[in-house]
């Protein structure tokens, strides 16, 4: 499942458990990264929030899957804006 953000980071809050956390020392610490590279023509993967539905339909199988991530996109388009 992949989100479409109107270029806001609440947005992406609001559907996400959040950025990934620099909880090592010399782990990278991805939100500035992220906020220097979006609105762009990125897709990333993040842990979802129980704000999306927690299951999706996979059609070509017929089953339901469990939905544990979700893509976040904020293009840099005034169109998909």
């Amino acid at each position: 499942m992949a989100v479409c953000c109107r270029g806001s980071f609440q947005e992406v809050a609001y559907y996400t458990l959040g950025f990934p956390a620099a909880n090592t020392p010399g782990q990278q610490n991805w939100f500035p990264v992220f906020k220097r590279v979006l609105p762009g023509p990125y897709t990333i993967i993040l842990p979802a929030s129980k704000n999306l539905p927690g299951q999706c339909v996979d059609f070509m199988k017929g089953k339901t899957i469990h939905r544990k991530s979700v893509g976040i996109r904020m293009p840099d388009d005034a169109v998909c804006k």
